[in-house]
């Protein structure tokens, strides 16, 4: 499952967007390949602006904080990006959990030098330079949803942002595997039914 491509990847992110109903084949295909390159784009920036060091020291430097919590909800997930604070929180439970997966099954070696913890501040960090830069393709493309007459309602794709998270988190920890693969690590501690169905749809993705 490694070695699929990040177009798989992003194609299983924009399916589970209510929003990627109104796009079509092309449009689905154009935004995966513009949110991918956008994504990149960013870690290649922040690379050279501030040099070969951990996206953990990378959140220092860019003044956003990076804390432990238990995250509310029901929907498992290892981190979140707080704008209005400019903060990472990262699950406390989630990770202690995805960690012990990871050494269990003799994962460690896929990560590189970068823990999880890093690979998740890496992901949060393309949100937040897609919070305080509005020109960026995330938050810039725009799709009708519906219109009467003169009116419209547009909307960004919510999708487009996460596809281009797991672009960025790959290239700023130089991860020979697409980020989002560690959801099914996160499914598999939690319910490994969850699991296997998040990877079989994986591998329907066309």
């Amino acid at each position: 499952m490694a070695a699929l491509p990040d177009e798989r990847f992003a194609a299983l992110l924009l399916c589970a967007d209510p929003l990627a109903t109104k796009l079509d084949a092309a449009r689905r295909s154009e935004v995966i390949a513009t949110a991918l390159a956008c994504g990149r784009t960013v870690a290649e920036r922040l690379i050279r602006e501030y040099g070969d060091i951990l996206p953990s020291e990378m959140a220092d430097l860019l003044g956003v904080k990076v804390t432990k919590a238990d995250l509310p909800g029901q929907r498992v997930i290892l981190s979140v990006y707080k704008p209005e604070r400019k903060e990472i929180t990262l699950d406390r439970c989630a990770l202690a959990n995805i960690e012990r997966m990871i050494a269990e099954h003799c994962l460690t070696d896929l990560l590189g030098p970068f823990s999880v913890v890093e690979v998740s501040v890496a992901h949060e960090l393309f949100h937040h330079v897609e919070d305080v830069g509005q020109a960026i393709y995330t938050r810039s493309k725009i799709i009708t949803l519906w219109s009467i007459g003169p009116f419209q309602y547009r909307s960004t794709i919510p999708a487009a942002g996460e596809i281009a998270a797991m672009a960025c988190a790959k290239t700023l920890c130089g991860l020979p595997f697409n980020p989002l693969l560690l959801e099914a690590v996160l499914l598999r501690a939690n319910s490994a039914e969850h699991s296997d169905d998040w990877l079989e749809w994986l591998k329907k993705m066309a």
